[in-house]
């Protein structure tokens, strides 16, 4: 299969289940096309805002050899029992992947500035910093 082909299919089961697809999109364009960043980006958020669920997204990507992202996009789904900071110290003491991916997430989030609330802003912004190595 083409490279092209599978980043279609890749894009059509997203839309099956995010409401709107530019989020998801715009994550992972940050990364080279249809590298490991590029398909976490894609589905950083979909176990988490969606109503997929976790083995058919594991079928989904292992159809297609996509392991080691289905991992990494276990790492970025924040558990019900996890405080939002105890999520983003897992995430930055852990593989680079998910690191960059959560990165590029925020950024992302950061820069939607006309629907961004004030008190996400100052959360984004420390988990940023604290990802980017400026905040123990």
């Amino acid at each position: 299969m083409s490279k092209e082909k599978l980043k279609q299919k890749l894009i059509e089961f997203a839309k099956r289940y995010y409401d709107d697809i530019s989020h998801p999109l715009a994550v992972a364009n940050q990364f080279e096309e249809m590298s490991s960043e590029w398909v976490v980006g894609l589905f950083h958020d979909i176990l988490e805002d969606t109503n997929c669920k976790t083995y058919d997204l594991f079928v989904f990507l292992a159809e297609y050899g996509f392991y080691k992202e289905f991992l990494e996009i276990l790492k970025l789904t924040r558990k019900n029992h996890q405080t939002y900071d105890e999520y983003i110290n897992i995430i930055k003491n852990g593989d680079n992947i998910a690191k960059n991916v959560k990165i590029a997430d925020l950024k992302h989030n950061l820069s939607r500035t006309e629907t961004l609330k004030p008190s996400l802003k100052k959360r984004y912004e420390k988990a940023l910093r604290k990802l980017l190595g400026g905040e123990r």
